[in-house]
């Protein structure tokens, strides 16, 4: 990384000029213009991945979502833990049924 010529102050040297200061500050502003664009492209990137993702399977992408929340979350209290356990295995089992059903009322090619 190039020096900071601003820090000369800091140590009883001359302060920096007002062209340095200016210079400084366009170079700051570039990064920070380049940090905006590739966090944008990355965002982006992360939804239309995560939104495929939740196309395809979704009751595997709701599954590794809640972990990872409980896992950044400090996890849950059981009562909690309970409920969402419960509902998930109801939509399983309802979602299962469903298909069977299914299988069995539509007619085959």
């Amino acid at each position: 990384m190039a020096e900071n010529k601003s820090h000369k102050a800091t140590n009883g040297s001359t302060p920096p000029s007002a062209r340095e200061l200016f210079d400084e500050t366009r170079r700051v502003r570039g990064d920070l213009h380049a940090l905006a664009e590739h966090t944008t492209h990355a965002v982006s990137g992360w939804r239309r991945f995560l939104r495929a993702r939740l196309e395809d399977n979704p009751y595997a992408t709701f599954a590794v979502a809640a972990g990872v929340g409980a896992v950044l979350g400090g996890g849950l209290p059981t009562p909690v833990l309970r409920i969402a356990l419960l509902l998930g295995t109801r939509l399983a089992a309802e979602r299962f049924i469903g298909e069977v059903a299914r299988t069995f009322v539509e007619p085959k090619d």
